[in-house]
């Protein structure tokens, strides 16, 4: 009689204990078992959760590693790039990247600068009228009536057509003609905006209304800006709407002017061949 041959090896399993020619090695417990039960849960392998639970842990750690918390107190957002207050230097989300929605508290004080500004202004109209003649001066008034008048009818137009978010109050709505950028398929729209937004959150408003590219989120990316149309001068994107409403500041703007947004390089301060642009007004 021929001795049995020593090949193969018994399922660990207490309920199969089966002889298999080609048996599996677990490879978190060990053990070995057939064909039917090598799957972790066809033999309720004993090290699976733990095992699982540090893959997870890994997992968690990497993706933490790689993205960018929010700065405001109970955000609990992340980006996966880094998205920096060019005031505060913090970096924030998405949701919270201008100022006036993470409350930057490096931001110009608009009303602390707008009184002495207004002061100067006043003194210099006064120092400048008493050197002006009598006839001048009426000429000069009429003048300033005429423009006042035109400045009104054409805010009324563009108040007519103009659109927004609704959920802006009258009394702090601004107007704007905005000039899209070239290559757009409308070119210009009438918006109203809130007089306490950032210049940067105005821009991301036209974009997504007029569905133009914008990709000022993005490091290193051509920046989206707003120019004067009067001067082409850049408006900066950290400044509050309502500072450029003081008509002593270096960039000035009212309710009822002209901007124009084109993709510009960050260190870009004036709009070249300002004219063209002009053309579709």
């Amino acid at each position: 009689m021929m001795a049995e041959l020593d090949i193969g090896q018994h399922c660990s399993l207490a309920t199969c204990k089966q002889l298999d020619f080609l048996p599996c090695e677990c490879d978190l417990c060990g053990l070995v078992f057939c064909k039917d039960h090598a799957a972790y849960d066809a033999h309720s392998c004993s090290k699976y959760d733990s095992a699982a639970a540090a893959a997870h842990d890994s997992k968690q750690s990497a993706c933490t590693s790689l993205s960018y918390p929010c700065s405001v107190s109970g955000c609990s957002s992340r980006e996966l790039v880094e998205i920096r207050c060019s005031l505060c230097g913090n970096c924030y989300c998405l949701a919270h990247r201008h100022g006036d929605d993470h409350k930057c508290t490096s931001a110009p004080d608009v009303q602390k600068e707008k009184l002495p500004k207004t002061t100067q202004l006043v003194n210099k109209m006064l120092n400048a009228k008493s050197t002006i003649s009598k006839p001048a001066k009426l000429s000069a008034k009429s003048s300033a009536k005429s423009a006042a008048t035109t400045s009104k009818i054409a805010l009324i137009k563009l108040k007519q057509h103009a659109t927004g978010d609704k959920s802006i109050p009258d009394a702090d709505r601004v107007f704007f003609n905005v000039i899209l950028p070239r290559g757009s398929h409308k070119r210009s729209m009438p918006m109203y905006f809130s007089q306490s937004w950032f210049v940067g959150k105005a821009i991301d408003k036209v974009a997504s209304a007029a569905s133009v590219s914008n990709k000022n989120n993005i490091a290193g990316a051509q920046r989206l800006c707003m120019f004067e149309a009067s001067s082409g001068h850049v408006c900066p994107s950290g400044l509050k709407i309502s500072s450029l409403l003081d008509a002593s500041s270096d960039v000035s703007l009212y309710s009822g002017a002209t901007v124009i947004l084109e993709y510009a390089d960050e260190s870009t301060e004036h709009l070249p061949l300002l004219e063209s642009y002009l053309n579709v007004l």
